[in-house]
């Protein structure tokens, strides 16, 4: 359970430092039966999905997100975007890695 805290702490501060970038948090922890999304942003007119990943190793970030994960948080998107009517076409995937306690990445247009 304590990683599972974790990544709890990680979302809020990731909220509160893309509120401070001048992102509006539509939705955090966006559950569907296919997957969840951890934050749902928008910012200049673009829904953002955005998948936290915490680590204490930063060196092992970058082979977290693999295809599956990818194709659950597409298609959970999918519905979030069908249950809100809104368009697809300004949708943007990014991922963001936090290691604690002072590291954080945000990659913009992670994955398509």
């Amino acid at each position: 359970m304590k990683n599972y805290y974790k990544g709890i702490y990680a979302e809020k501060l990731t909220a509160l430092l893309l509120i401070l970038k001048g992102y509006k948090i539509l939705e955090t922890r966006f559950k569907t039966k296919i997957g969840e999304i951890d934050l749902i942003c928008s910012k200049n007119k673009q829904i953002i999905f955005v998948e936290v990943k915490s680590r204490k190793d930063k060196q092992v970030f970058f082979d977290v997100i693999n295809r599956k994960q990818q194709t659950r948080i597409k298609n959970a998107a999918t519905l979030y975007l069908k249950k809100h009517r809104m368009s697809s076409h300004d949708v943007r995937f990014d991922v963001i890695f936090v290691s604690f306690p002072s590291y954080w990445k945000h990659i913009e247009n992670a994955f398509y």
